[in-house]
């Protein structure tokens, strides 16, 4: 605490000094022109006051003496990873991301990034796959030929090998509704 409030008083300083600096040239040009001593006063306020507010308004929100000791940088802009949920017992979520080339369901464990048990009945060994469009903005959800198939959530079952475009908060299942999934962002990965 104390190194942080020390960082603060330092960026004070260092901004008064920069205040300063440009209320001397001010006043330089001022006494040049032989303007009245009581408007250099209202000058060197008003450069002050539009000093902090606009380096206080802009995006970055901090004064170049807190920028000099490493205080209030702008914060950077949080990526959103497409995912795939799977509320769990106990009201636990399970995040899956999903890669660029794509999450595959299914029970095959060197194929498949959402593993299900080897014995479940309504899975294939490679059930679906699901992709994140950027330019569309939307999951592709595809069927691989699955045994028991893959569907939305008002029970349209996806043909093989044809997509199906779900938006985010969008719900399917895999083979059975018990085996429900949705889409959507996660910001941050665990």
């Amino acid at each position: 605490m104390k190194n942080k409030t020390t960082k603060y008083i330092a960026a004070i300083f260092s901004d008064i000094i920069i205040i300063a600096a440009l209320n001397a040239v001010i006043y330089g040009i001022f006494v040049f022109t032989a303007v009245n001593p009581l408007l250099i006063w209202l000058v060197a306020a008003i450069t002050a006051i539009l000093y902090f507010t606009v380096f206080l308004l802009l995006p970055i929100s901090a004064t170049p003496g807190m920028l000099m000791f490493g205080l209030k940088k702008s914060a950077p802009k949080k990526e959103l990873f497409p995912c795939v949920f799977k509320k769990g017992s106990g009201g636990k979520t399970k995040c899956y991301l999903i890669p660029e080339d794509g999450l595959v369901f299914g029970r095959d464990p060197y194929m498949c990034g959402v593993l299900f048990a080897p014995r479940e009945p309504a899975v294939s060994r490679c059930h679906c796959s699901i992709k994140y469009n950027q330019q569309t903005e939307a999951f592709l959800l595809e069927d691989l030929g699955s045994s028991y198939g893959t569907f939305t959530i008002d029970g349209k079952k996806i043909k093989p090998s044809s997509f199906a475009a779900l938006k985010n908060g969008d719900k399917f299942y895999v083979g059975a509704d018990k085996n429900e999934f949705y889409v959507g962002f996660q910001k941050e990965l665990q």
